[in-house]
Order: structure tokens, then C-alpha cells, then sequence
């Protein structure tokens, strides 16, 4: 078994608010997008992977280097073992300086097809699940204290019991 093709997509999203309150590091674009990365065997298992990269003025690396990355490492990828992960993605650490949204994808999609080629999900090919549930936050937006405080009962109402402030 071996990779035979690594396919990259492109899927903007729209959060639906301003991102932040500098709204001049927003006036050139602020949109977001999620890379998904598919990476194909010669026996026909595919693997899957995703990153979805914080706006520019939030963090310095890009979607559109992301799939630059990748596209750089794709011949230490190509032709391996999707079942060697450390070592393919030793080879990629070799090949790439930082781009860490770039290898976060690709090691994601990595142990995808790495836990299909085993016939295991990837919570028991990494030693088991620990936990049955796990809380997810949700980000409020700052706003007055009668519109913070609303967003609040919005999103309990929804579920959320967690909650990060921007």
C-alpha cells in the first residue's frame, strides 16, 4: 500500500460577525477558510484531514500557505506507507519550516488512513477512549454589558456550558 494522490480543497466560510474589534486589520478580507486535505491509497482507502487557519491579523500563518506547504512536501509523501506516520511526517518536519496549519492537515488526513489501513478507529489505533464527552466553547462577542449578557443566554440555551470572550 501506498499514497498515490494528495487532493486540496477549498471551503470559504462566512462567521457571520465582525472578527474583531480592530476593524482596520479587517479591511482588506477578513474570510475565513477551511482546507481539507484528501490523500488516496494505491488499495483505494482515503484519508482526510483539515485546518481552518485564524484570520492574518490574528496569527501569521495563511490558508493560501497552508496548501503552498503542502504542495511542497507532497513528494516526501507520496509513494510511503500511509501506516509509517511518524516517519512521514518526520520527513515532512525535514522539508518544512514551521506551516504548522500545513502539517496539521496532512497529519490529521495521515492518521485517518493510517487507522482505516488497520481496520481500527482512530480512538482505539491511539490507545483508547478515555472519556465519553467532551465540552465545546463558544465564543461571545464583546459588545455592551445588555448585549454580552444576552449572547450568553443565547448560547446556554443552545447547550453550552463554556464560553471564551473576544
Amino acid at each position: 500500500m501506498r499514497i498515490d494522490r494528495i487532493t486540496l480543497f477549498s471551503v470559504p466560510i462566512d462567521v457571520g460577525m465582525e472578527l474583531t474589534r480592530y476593524v482596520a486589520s479587517q479591511s482588506i478580507d477578513p474570510a475565513l477558510d477551511v482546507l481539507v486535505v484528501k490523500i488516496e491509497t494505491s488499495t483505494g482507502l482515503v484519508g482526510w484531514g483539515e485546518v481552518c487557519s485564524a484570520p492574518p491579523y490574528y496569527l501569521p500563518e495563511l490558508s493560501a500557505g497552508a496548501r503552498e506547504g503542502i504542495r511542497h512536501v507532497a513528494p516526501v509523501v507520496l509513494g510511503r506507507d500511509p501506516r509509517q506516520v511518524a516517519a512521514i511526517l518526520a520527513g515532512i518536519a525535514a522539508a518544512l519550516r514551521g506551516h504548522g496549519n500545513a502539517k496539521t492537515a496532512l497529519e490529521m488526513a495521515l492518521w485517518d488512513l493510517c487507522a482505516k489501513a488497520h481496520g481500527l478507529p482512530l480512538v482505539d489505533l491511539w490507545g483508547g477512549r478515555v472519556a465519553e464527552s467532551l465540552p465545546v466553547l463558544s465564543v461571545i462577542r464583546i459588545g455592551s454589558r445588555e448585549e454580552t449578557l444576552a449572547a450568553f443566554e443565547t448560547e446556554r440555551a443552545k447547550g453550552y456550558s463554556r464560553f471564551q470572550i473576544k
